[in-house]
């Protein structure tokens, strides 16, 4: 099965202001956007719409009013918090009854990459990574990504990243462009 809607995931790297992009990321059938993102203030940059919210399944992410966003999927991540985050899922599937949850067992299956040494201790993938091979699991043709980079420690509005530490964005940036090569991923 493929899916030929043209996708746009728009990170919260601080490459994002390099470029006013936010006619361009309009332009899209299907705008993704991820945890604590902004729009306000950053629209020429960012655009306006956000068709799809992914977000970490956790109780630093602010919660959204419903209008904000079409649909929402829910990442509960594998690793050493799994248990915690478990135990706040009732609170998002009350609060977004229509939640799609992303289970800790299927991103354990995401991070069987080349060169990635999974340890839920100490290191685990990142939402956007995540939401790259779920997409591409739901058969999209081609995935285009808007603000994968930059600065990891900081973001392109002034809600502060968490758990960087824990991620391996050397190597998720090796991957991506593996996608790159192959054709899957197409970075703006």
């Amino acid at each position: 099965m493929t899916n030929s809607k043209k996708i746009i995931l728009v990170g919260n790297g601080t490459c994002i202001t390099d470029k006013k992009n936010g006619e361009l990321v309009e332009s899209f059938d299907t705008v993704v956007r991820f945890n604590n993102y902004a729009i306000e203030g950053f629209e020429d940059y960012v655009g306006k719409r956000t068709d799809v919210w992914v977000t970490r399944i956790c109780d630093t992410i602010r919660h959204r009013d419903r209008e904000e966003f079409g649909e929402i999927i829910g990442v509960m991540n594998y690793c050493k918090w799994t248990q915690a985050i478990k135990a706040v899922v009732p609170k998002w599937v009350a609060k977004y009854p229509d939640i799609k949850l992303i289970k800790p067992e299927v991103v354990k299956t995401y991070a069987e990459l080349p060169d990635f040494v999974y340890n839920p201790m100490m290191n685990w993938l990142s939402v956007g990574l995540i939401t790259i091979k779920t997409f591409l699991d739901l058969g999209y043709d081609q995935l285009h990504l808007l603000g994968f980079g930059g600065d990891p420690d900081n973001h392109y509005h002034n809600i502060k990243p968490q758990g960087q530490e824990h991620h391996r964005f050397d190597l998720e940036a090796n991957h991506i462009k593996k996608l790159e090569e192959e054709g899957k991923v197409v970075r703006i």
